[in-house]
């Protein structure tokens, strides 16, 4: 059995030094590296040590800055997508990550997207989970979460994100505002969704995931709407719908999902 091993790196940004907590699993195969969600965190990747599919995959997450156990954020400055890919590069190559394929969500999916356009030789392939490639990705929570603004009253701005969840009836994002609150600095979530938004809003995202060269999946909670969707398989991107799942399909059905991401890789 490969032993699960839970560190903490120091990653040194635009001068500011962060200590980055990190979850691995070595093995002899491919490198699969989770970038969690806005609000989510490592820890939704845990199931994935488990699997016996993914036995020998060396499995790595780790938390973004102000999220999980990757308590440092400077509240006089914003960190945003672009920070997290530098921040993800600096990761890969302190770790000596080698094969690596980045399996991103929602947030994550974007910082994944942006690697790869950055780093086209460093990563062999890339899974997109309801990664942001259109405006309309953001209309439910990122685009809410800017509308609602941020002055420093934490139980406040929290309080109206996990009444809007909690109104969308559906298992997965009952599940994540339960502990939404926990897993992210308030500061950071509203940062984050700022440069989520504005990126969704201004770049050809849909374009770029498209125009990658390497071999990508597009996956997606049948629960959800991903008018995209189709447009991808008319591009010859392969896509799968989880089954009895929203935008959070490591919660609401992890079988499946782990399953998919085993086909995919093999």
């Amino acid at each position: 059995m490969h032993s699960i091993q839970q560190s903490k790196i120091t990653i040194t940004h635009h001068y500011r030094s962060y200590t980055i907590a990190y979850t691995i699993r070595k093995a002899n195969g491919p490198t699969l590296l989770y970038l969690h969600g806005l609000g989510n965190t490592k820890k939704d990747f845990s199931r994935a040590y488990t699997q016996i599919s993914l036995h020998n995959f060396t499995l790595v997450a780790y938390d973004f800055p102000g999220s999980g156990d990757s308590k440092t954020y400077f509240n006089e400055i914003s960190l945003g997508i672009d920070d997290l890919v530098a921040i993800t590069h600096q990761f890969i190559e302190k770790l000596q990550l080698q094969n690596v394929t980045i399996i991103g969500q929602s947030l994550g999916g974007l910082v994944g997207l942006l690697y790869a356009v950055t780093y086209p030789k460093l990563l062999k392939r890339f899974i997109n989970v309801e990664g942001n490639l259109t405006p309309q990705d953001c209309n439910f929570q990122s685009r809410a979460i800017v509308q609602y603004q941020f002055f420093g009253d934490e139980d406040a701005f929290f309080s109206r994100i996990e009444q809007r969840l909690r109104n969308a009836n559906k298992p997965g994002f009952s599940d994540y505002s339960a502990v939404m609150r926990i897993n992210i600095n308030s500061k950071a979530y509203h940062d984050y969704s700022c440069t989520l938004v504005d990126y969704s809003d201004h770049k050809p995202l849909l374009q770029w995931y498209i125009d990658l060269k390497i071999p990508t999946l597009y996956l997606h909670g049948a629960l959800s709407s991903v008018p995209h969707a189709k447009r991808l398989v008319q591009e010859k991107k392969e896509v799968v719908s989880i089954a009895n799942s929203d935008h959070f399909p490591t919660m609401t059905n992890p079988e499946d999902f782990y399953a998919a991401i085993y086909e995919f890789m093999r």
